[in-house]
């Protein structure tokens, strides 16, 4: 009998700790990180509506959010820390398109996801596109000075991502 207390016990403190962040979905395509305070949109067009309105840039990150060792890099030093939050949240529309290998996905988001995926050109994760409030595909310089229309991991934390990011929205 104390076996099994002890089980659930331990069943109760384990399970809540291994929900996903990303489970306040609603009906506008988004969801809130509830950690951290930022607004993820899953739809793309739905986004940009709200980037027109707010005069903001867009930035997409396409993801593999539970299989991708970059893709937890990108999130851990730098998508989910006060410096970028405060960026983000003066200057873009943020949208999260993943490409999970375990979590499920309806058949209608893996072909949307895909969709913009060709669109965009995407052949690895993550890979982060920044857009105007029109849609159109902004380029910026990596850490080379090279231009580039798409990005991805960066060393040097948040700070240095934020700069990055910068020279996309900033002309």
């Amino acid at each position: 009998m104390k076996r099994i207390l002890m089980f659930a016990l331990l069943l109760l403190l384990f399970v809540p700790a291994c929900s996903k962040e990303k489970d306040s979905k609603n009906t506008t395509g988004s969801y809130i990180v509830e950690k951290y305070q930022l607004e993820w949109y899953t739809n793309l067009e739905k986004a940009l509506e709200i980037a027109k309105i707010e005069n903001k840039s867009v930035l997409i990150n396409f993801t593999g959010s539970d299989w991708c060792g970059w893709c937890f890099k990108i999130r851990d030093e730098i998508l989910v820390k006060e410096e970028f939050r405060e960026f983000a949240k003066e200057s873009l529309i943020l949208v999260e398109l993943d490409f999970p290998k375990k979590i499920k996905q309806s058949d209608e988001t893996k072909a949307y996801n895909r969709k913009i995926m060709t669109r965009f050109n995407i052949r690895g994760f993550p890979s982060i596109v920044i857009l105007d409030a029109d849609g159109n595909e902004l380029s910026g310089k990596n850490d080379r000075g090279q231009i580039v229309d798409k990005t991805g991991y960066q060393y040097g934390g948040a700070g240095n991502y934020v700069k990055h990011i910068k020279t996309f929205i900033e002309k």
